[in-house]
């Protein structure tokens, strides 16, 4: 039974298990939003943790439209058997709803939108939208499919939101395998933990009752 429970375990972690990490930051480097990760900094500054003192975040000082912090191009089609992508970042805001968005874009792409994607916001038009509630961090993850119609397999991550009132941290962009192959993996795992079972049960005489 116990090892029936740990291989269910495993199948349901294996994306994370076997994702590959892209992109990430938490926004603690000395060197800040200079640290070689955005190539476009807007209006976005790093600022104390509004809940915690020894941590920092990115909060914006205006406005922004289109987006107005950019990452560097990050190349995931390098990742091996790369299926889908995986968004992830921890979110805070002081007064609710603050309407605030995430998202990516291809620049290699032709204008006017550079194959844009606004992913996750707080009004309900996008396809990840939520509404986190006003003073505690809420974790924001989800799967997505990049609109590359150009099969450049590079992408950008952007964030825009309401002047001091919002705050991004612990940003993280995960590239996750196709499902056959940590199925294959899992069933490998499987196949381990039975012949594991079976050993055990004839070095203790079990498979003579």
């Amino acid at each position: 039974m116990k090892s029936t429970v740990l291989i269910f375990s495993l199948l349901l972690s294996a994306p994370a298990l076997f994702a590959s990490l892209l992109f990430s930051d938490n926004f603690e480097d000395a060197a800040g939003l200079g640290n070689g990760k955005w190539a476009i900094q807007g209006s976005a500054v790093i600022v104390v943790d509004p809940l915690n003192p020894l941590n920092h975040a990115v909060r914006f000082n205006s406005q922004g439209s289109g987006g107005d912090l950019f990452s560097i191009l990050i190349n995931y089609a390098a990742a091996p058997d790369f299926s889908m992508l995986q968004f992830s970042f921890d979110f805070y805001q002081t007064s609710a709803p603050s309407f605030s968005y995430a998202g990516t874009e291809h620049p290699n792409s032709p204008l006017p939108f550079h194959d844009e994607q606004w992913l996750w916001s707080q009004d309900g038009g996008t396809p990840y939208a939520t509404t986190p509630p006003a003073g505690v961090w809420t974790h924001i993850s989800f799967l997505f499919t990049p609109q590359d119609t150009q099969n450049f397999g590079t992408i950008e991550i952007k964030f825009e939101g309401v002047p001091q009132t919002i705050f991004f941290d612990n940003v993280q962009l995960e590239a996750i395998p196709e499902p056959a192959t940590y199925a294959l993996v899992g069933f490998g795992i499987g196949l381990a933990a039975l012949i594991r079972g079976w050993k055990k049960r004839c070095q203790t005489g079990d498979h003579l009752s």
